[in-house]
This record gives C-alpha cells, sequence and structure tokens, in this order.
C-alpha cells in the first residue's frame, strides 16, 4: 500500500508536467502502479492502469497480454469477451510470441469455442514442438470430445519431457478409464499416486 501511495504522488505530479515527460516514463509508472495493485488484489485499479498503457502505446503487447490474463481470472461472460479481444491484439502484435496464443486459445476454451481453440494451440506447437501447456490443452479438448488416443498422444508428448509434470499420469489414466482400459489406467494412476501423495 505505501509503493501505491508513492507511486499515487509520482503519477499527480506528472500528470501536472505531462508535456515535458516522455510516454515510456508515464507507461512504465502506470505498470509499476498496475503491478501493485495486482499484488493487493484490486483487479479493477490494476486494469485501469493497464488500459491506460495500451492507450498511450497501442503496440505494447505486454500490456494487451496483462488484461487479457486479469480479464481471464474474472472468469464473467464480458471478461472473457474481453480477454479474447486483448489476446488477439496481442497475436496481431507478435504472431510468433506463444504466450499471446496461449491467452487466446485459454480464452476460447472459456467460452466454449472449441474450434478456434485448436486452432491456437495447434499453431503454438507448430512454433514449440514440445509446449507442454498447449499438449495438456489439446489433450482435455480431445478427451472432451472422446478422442482418448488423440488425447493420449498430446499427454505422453509431454510426459517424454517431463515425468514430473502435474497430474499427467492421472489425465493419461483417466483417458484409459473412460475407454474401460482398467489394467492401463490403474497402472497411471498409481504413477500419479507416486508423483502427488
Amino acid at each position: 500500500n505505501e509503493a501505491i501511495l508513492c507511486f499515487k504522488k509520482l503519477e499527480s505530479y506528472i500528470m501536472q508536467d505531462q508535456q515535458s515527460l516522455n510516454t515510456e516514463i508515464i507507461v512504465d509508472l502506470y505498470y509499476k502502479l498496475a503491478n501493485c495493485y495486482k499484488y493487493v488484489n484490486n483487479r479493477e485499479e490494476a486494469i485501469s492502469y493497464l488500459e491506460k498503457i495500451i492507450e498511450l502505446n497501442t503496440l505494447n503487447r505486454n500490456g494487451y497480454i496483462e488484461l487479457a490474463e486479469l480479464y481471464l481470472e474474472q472468469n464473467l461472460t464480458q471478461s472473457i469477451d474481453k480477454a479474447i479481444e486483448y489476446a488477439k491484439k496481442a497475436v496481431e502484435l507478435e504472431p510468433e510470441d506463444v504466450s499471446s496464443s496461449l491467452y487466446l486459445a485459454r480464452a476460447y476454451l472459456k467460452k466454449d469455442l472449441t474450434n478456434e481453440a485448436l486452432s491456437c494451440l495447434k499453431n503454438v506447437i507448430l512454433k514449440e514442438r514440445d509446449n507442454k501447456e498447449a499438449h495438456w490443452y489439446l489433450g482435455l479438448i480431445y478427451r472432451n470430445k472422446e478422442m482418448y488416443d488423440e488425447a493420449n498422444t498430446h499427454y505422453n508428448k509431454i510426459l517424454a519431457t517431463d515425468p514430473e509434470y502435474e497430474y499427467i499420469n492421472s489425465a493419461i489414466g483417466s483417458c484409459f478409464m473412460l475407454q474401460k482400459k482398467y489394467k492401463e489406467a490403474l497402472t497411471y494412476y498409481k504413477k500419479d499416486y507416486k508423483n502427488n501423495p
């Protein structure tokens, strides 16, 4: 809270002499305030400052990503629409950055736009073949579509690169369980229990 008060005083001073300062200084101050408000769990104020950042610098991909993240956390229909809007803008600004595509995919999933999420996640895999988060979400999508072998293909790609990935064995086991392959399911559930007692 002391940091917020200090930065707010600085903001008040800056606003009196805004013409003589470059935009980068103001953007930096707004980032500091947004982060302070995120730290104290005041999302509305954090969002307010991040939106000021993108007003000042419409090419600030990080501002769009952070806004998408905050709106995703709110988990309201209108918020998810905003998360999609901001994540799309971040993807437009840096199409090669996979984190933007992952936020967009997560927002699409929360909105039940599975095909759009699949498209984003497949793009991530094209750019980063071993991206665990993309494989995780692809596995979830395919499991929900009852395409268990395809789901396990993605889960096994995670397992191959990170055997300690949280709940990966449970996810594979659940696909086998849903296929009534109980022996295989039990094998993976035991591994999960060993890793996550």
